[in-house]
């Protein structure tokens, strides 16, 4: 009898420690998933369910990802299919005598589209001093936009009034422009998530000629550079500057004086001009 009785007060040891010892297991399971007190919660999707926006990445989070770094307001959140394009105009002449500004009237800039057409991508009108831009070395912005991903084949610019401000003079000269109209096959790649430039420099000592008169005629030579998966771009004060970038098109091109475009066109700086009525004519030799 006493033997019975040993085995049973053994077993019901043996089942009291094997409960204690999962009843400790159980609860460290369940502790697990605290610190200090405060339960540890699965995170959602950022932006779900809060009502706020989903940060965009920076560049040092998402590899090849659009940075800027501007003045001018938010920045705009790009889509899945776009990318980011700064415009900027810059001016690199040597010099022009006795000339104090050069005011420079920009109504709009459109790119096209070989599926999608004319694409306006600036609205103005908008004045800017080519000599002012040369003496400070920078780059003025001219404008930034969305475009979708693809490949744009010409950019066109609406041209308003130019003026020149002669040095000691306060009074701005109207000046002659063959035609409004300064269309350039500039080619622009944009990339998703990506941001490209187009840079555009006015060659100002090689556009502005004095007519017969003593009138100033305008005759526009342009420079144009793209590029594409620029690292980075600022807009300070107007201030354009450009970091980085693969380019893709580079290339000058100059309006002759019946206001036709041409590759590498510059009129010959001995030439003489004349305003006859509406029309500018080169003066036989």
């Amino acid at each position: 009898m006493r033997k019975y009785y040993l085995i049973g007060v053994t077993g019901i040891i043996l089942l009291s420690v094997i409960g204690f010892l999962l009843y400790t297991s159980n609860g460290s399971k369940q502790n697990s998933g605290t610190v200090g007190g405060g339960a540890i919660q699965s995170a959602s999707p950022a932006g779900e369910g809060t009502g706020a926006e989903t940060p965009a990445p920076s560049p040092s989070q998402t590899s090849g990802s659009a940075s800027k770094t501007s003045s001018k307001g938010p920045t705009v959140t790009i889509s899945k299919s776009q990318g980011r394009v700064i415009f900027a105009l810059k001016d690199e002449f040597v010099s022009i005598d006795q000339i104090d500004s050069i005011l420079f009237t920009v109504n709009e800039i459109q790119v096209q589209s070989p599926t999608k057409g004319w694409i306006t991508v600036m609205t103005g009108p908008r004045v800017y001093d080519l000599v002012q831009i040369y003496k400070s070395g920078t780059e003025e912005f001219l404008a930034e936009t969305l475009l979708d991903q693809g490949t744009y084949n010409q950019m066109k610019m609406s041209v308003g009034a130019i003026r020149v401000i002669q040095r000691g003079e306060t009074i701005a000269e109207e000046v002659k422009l063959p035609s409004g109209e300064l269309k350039i096959p500039a080619r622009l790649q944009t990339a998703k998530g990506e941001n490209s430039s187009v840079e555009i420099d006015m060659l100002s000592e090689k556009s502005l000629h004095t007519a017969t008169d003593g009138k100033f005629i305008f005759l526009p030579v342009v420079r144009v550079e793209t590029k594409s998966n620029v690292t980075s771009f600022q807009v300070r004060q107007n201030m354009v500057t450009v970091i980085g970038g693969t380019p893709v098109y580079d290339a000058t091109f100059g309006m002759d004086e019946n206001g036709n475009v041409k590759d590498g066109y510059r009129l010959n700086p001995s030439a003489k001009l004349e305003i006859s009525g509406d029309k500018i004519k080169i003066v036989p030799q």
